[in-house]
């Protein structure tokens, strides 16, 4: 529908600058790293988005949003996803919401006293919580954990009705991606490393071809230019990659019907192409049309011999 500047959006945008106006003939307040502060995070595919507020009422409660106007804005901030980003499963998502916006907000929050979390995820609690690295599987929520330890935080769950802003900063960002990326080592499409590895062979092998001709320089000569060659060959596999050798494979269109039906408990009433999968089936679940067997993707067919 055509977008139109009606009566209730005039009023809207008037009473907005009413309030902007009145906090500013109050007096701006100064951020106190000792009073209570609260980061509010969400992820949406679209994007992430974050809202830092601190505690300016006197009641007893330190639980964010306890009063009606208790807590005051210090920083909202908001960024597109890039494409690895937005492919995320929810968890890992809203993960780099908290770890984004803890970066964001680090001037503010690095050594901040008494600093909550509050996220509409609830898995997210055990994550940040007394969880350790080694019981943590899934490699991109480790990498993630680990660059949030230099920050002293609670975390809570609120329910999404009381996570307005963030939520709607996520669906509505305004930052571009490429200035504000968080990069985790886990993210293999995006690295810049491979092209530097390639160009390092080549840089080699045309050292070698300057050198004298002799039986040894040939032996090494022939050793880089397999190297290059195999270098060369490689592709990475992008989740794009997944999605379509998955949606164009006939056993994994199968198996993604068997786990959303749910798995017969007797292998006999399987299909055969399916049985080697059934003492598995408690832990295979799918996202996107791919299949996950816990934090691993079920590779199909016509893309493992690539990947070995």
């Amino acid at each position: 529908m055509p977008f139109n500047w009606n009566h209730s959006l005039e009023e809207a945008f008037r009473l907005s600058k009413d309030i902007i106006v009145k906090e500013i003939e109050q007096g701006v307040e100064i951020f106190n790293n000792a009073k209570p502060t609260c980061l509010a995070t969400d992820w949406a595919k679209s994007g992430i988005g974050f809202w830092l507020l601190q505690k300016r009422c006197h009641c007893n409660s330190s639980t964010p949003f306890c009063c009606h106007n208790g807590w005051k804005t210090t920083l909202v901030g908001s960024r597109f996803t890039h494409g690895a980003e937005s492919r995320y499963a929810p968890i890992e998502g809203e993960a780099l919401a908290v770890v984004d916006a803890l970066d964001k907000a680090r001037h503010f929050v690095l050594g901040c006293n008494d600093l909550t979390i509050a996220v509409d995820h609830k898995p997210l609690l055990k994550i940040f919580g007394d969880r350790t690295l080694n019981e943590i599987s899934n490699t991109r929520l480790r990498n993630l954990k680990e660059k949030s330890f230099r920050y002293r935080f609670k975390i809570i769950h609120i329910p999404g009705i009381k996570n307005k802003v963030p939520d709607a900063l996520s669906r509505h960002p305004i930052n571009s991606p490429n200035d504000t990326e968080l990069h985790l080592p886990d993210d293999i499409a995006a690295s810049s490393e491979f092209p530097d590895t390639c160009s390092g062979i080549s840089y080699l092998l045309s050292k070698i071809q300057t050198t004298e001709n002799n039986s040894q320089n040939d032996i090494d000569r022939s050793i880089a230019s397999a190297i290059s060659t195999a270098l060369m060959s490689i592709e990475a596999i992008t989740w794009d990659k997944i999605q379509l050798a998955s949606s164009s494979s006939a056993t994994i269109l199968q198996l993604n019907k068997l786990i959303e039906l749910g798995f017969p408990n007797k292998i006999q009433e399987v299909p055969p192409e399916l049985q080697d999968y059934h003492k598995y089936r408690e832990h295979l679940y799918t996202l996107d049309g791919v299949v996950i067997y816990k934090d691993r993707i079920v590779v199909p067919e016509c893309l493992r011999g690539t990947i070995l």
